[in-house]
């Protein structure tokens, strides 16, 4: 009986086009190999079952769904949405540092200037 042909990892990422980091992560859900060592090969039965679970989950009901989400561009009538509520808002509140400041314990110059008129020399 002839041994069967051996694959690495590196060759069955390439056979799939895909980087051997995704390989990795494939095959934490899909064991299709055999290990040496530490190292994991692969025999072409196993890249073919290994293919076939790929096809399978591809085009698996739950993934032909349609999907919903957000387009290239917003459209003109979301556009629309966001510029009424901004031209919508009320201003802005002025802060507390744009208001004039009174310091109750420094008397104002004009102040300190007419009680001293006031006062008898």
């Amino acid at each position: 009986m002839p041994l069967p042909k051996i694959h690495t990892a590196e060759d069955v990422a390439q056979m799939l086009h895909v980087s051997t980091r995704t390989l990795r992560e494939i095959l934490k859900d899909k064991p299709f190999y055999r290990k040496v060592g530490q190292r994991k090969v692969f025999t072409d039965a196993d890249v073919s079952s290994l293919l076939e679970a790929l096809q399978c989950r591809l085009s698996s009901p739950a993934d032909m769904a349609a999907k919903t989400g957000t387009s290239v561009a917003p459209s003109e009538a979301s556009l629309w949405t966001k510029l009424q509520a901004l031209t919508n808002e009320t201003g802005r509140k002025k802060s507390a540092s744009g208001e004039k400041r009174r310091s109750s314990t420094v008397p104002s110059t004009e102040r300190e200037r007419q009680r001293r008129s006031l006062k008898p020399a």
